[in-house]
């Protein structure tokens, strides 16, 4: 539901997918990296980082970014 909110409220359409992405702990940030430049037109990366890569008081990114912790064990 919140992505289909932000998608809606941010980007003004509610057309868009979801992926739910597993990584290796300490790799978070390279793939949100190249999930920057894939999703970015390459004059516009500049644009987008974590709020302490850009000086800001949030990150922005050019997609909906929701993290979600996993339980080692259930």
């Amino acid at each position: 539901m919140r992505l289909y909110t932000e998608s809606t409220l941010k980007y003004g359409t509610s057309d868009y997918y979801s992926c739910i992405v597993f990584t290796k702990p300490g790799k978070e940030t390279k793939v949100v990296s190249q999930m920057i430049k894939a999703f970015t037109d390459t004059g516009d990366l500049g644009w987008y980082g974590t709020k302490e890569e850009l000086k800001d008081t949030e990150d922005f990114y050019p997609f909906i970014l929701i993290k979600l912790g996993c339980p080692t064990y259930i």
